[in-house]
């Protein structure tokens, strides 16, 4: 269940970067469904990348996530 969970979290963190610095729509439940999967398409067509809907190590290295403020825990920026 362990391994399970932190793909689940692994998930849910992509689909906050993409709703947070793509404009994503998505509901952030840990789930790898269409909607996820068609929104990982657009910000790696937005970023240049190959478009497959598939997060690895090319997307990893080249899409955008949210940073917060350290203290305040306040969105700063996408990088």
């Amino acid at each position: 269940m362990d391994g399970l969970r932190k793909h689940w979290n692994g998930v849910k963190a992509l689909q906050r970067a993409l709703n947070r610095c793509y404009g994503g729509n998505l509901v952030v439940d840990g789930s790898f469904g269409n909607a996820t999967r068609n929104t990982l398409v657009y910000a790696q067509g937005r970023e240049g990348i190959a478009a497959d809907g598939i997060y690895g190590g090319e997307s990893s290295g080249n899409l955008r996530f949210p940073y917060y403020n350290d203290v305040s825990g306040a969105f700063k920026a996408c990088a």
